[in-house]
């Protein structure tokens, strides 16, 4: 887990010095290492990522190409983009699965609500620099998804991940959020603080279609 931060933290800062064809290598990289992380989970985490994978990207075409919520620094989508995705999920799940955070689960839990609800009323004030009034439409999705949310556990432990990703692949330009919502005039901030609840859903999603086909899969063969 702590390899995983520290790889991605670099291969961001790397970016900023590389033109298409060096970012097309780290997009290699980066596969190479979500193809490694997910070897080492289990077979119901591995489909778990590789949903994500998909499910996240297709969101990426429309959220950076087609919607302009926000730019890559080079206009395009990433190829390390894809695979990011997938190495966010399963970072945030071995956080998630931390000893001691795994015996204080509902405490983890809190604490990141309080954090999360914080951070989205300052950015509505205004008092992070710019008003962030849709990063708090995100943040609400997010507590609601931490309170009832069966996985709440792990959507507490992606939202630290994808808090610190944001904050520093915004600082150092690797990606910037538009500062109102296109289309629907929303102020939004650099990242907005409700940024992490695009990531709950993912994981989400990818926890009921995996289970889903699972089920069908037993079905299947039970019938057969």
């Amino acid at each position: 887990m702590v390899a995983v931060a520290a790889v991605t933290t670099a291969g961001l800062a790397a970016d900023r010095f590389v033109d298409a064809r060096g970012q097309a290598w780290l997009g290699l990289g980066c596969t190479a290492l979500f193809v490694v992380v997910a070897r080492r989970a289990d077979v119901h985490e591995r489909r778990q990522a590789l949903v994500v994978v998909a499910v996240a990207t297709f969101f990426e075409v429309v959220g950076a190409q087609l919607w302009g919520l926000y730019d890559y620094r080079l206009g395009n989508l990433p190829l390390f983009v894809p695979a990011g995705h997938g190495l966010v999920f399963l970072t945030g799940l071995r956080l998630s699965q931390v000893p001691l955070l795994v015996r204080h689960r509902d405490a983890f839990v809190r604490v990141t609500a309080v954090v999360a609800t914080a951070w989205a009323v300052l950015g509505a004030a205004g008092l992070l620099g710019t008003r962030d009034l849709s990063g708090a439409v995100g943040s609400a999705l997010v507590v609601v998804m931490l309170a009832r949310g069966r996985q709440a556990g792990l959507f507490a432990g992606v939202w630290w991940f994808v808090a610190y990703l944001e904050l520093y692949g915004t600082a150092i330009g690797t990606w910037t959020w538009s500062p109102v919502v296109p289309g629907l005039g929303l102020p939004a901030g650099n990242p907005p603080s409700g940024v992490a609840s695009g990531y709950v859903v993912f994981d989400w999603l990818a926890g009921v279609l995996v289970a889903g086909a699972t089920r069908f899969a037993r079905a299947a063969a039970t019938t057969g």
